[in-house]
């Protein structure tokens, strides 16, 4: 079984929403879905440890390997 590492980071120049119940809004949708993948198995970590950055560990075998 192959482990995979996905790293990504936000770009600052990337439109953000203005209104800060949107940005709740919308972090909120994200880390629901983050817990979704984490109780399905489907990641098996996930870390934003500075807000800016992140990363999600999955396990998995790959057809295109």
């Amino acid at each position: 079984m192959a482990k995979f590492l996905s790293l990504w980071c936000m770009s600052p120049t990337a439109p953000w929403y203005t209104d800060p119940a949107e940005v709740v809004k919308s972090c909120e949708m994200n880390f629901a879905a983050v817990d979704d993948t984490i109780k399905t198995g489907e990641a098996k970590e996930f870390g934003f440890p500075d807000g800016r950055l992140g990363y999600v560990k999955t396990e998995g075998d790959s057809k295109y390997i």
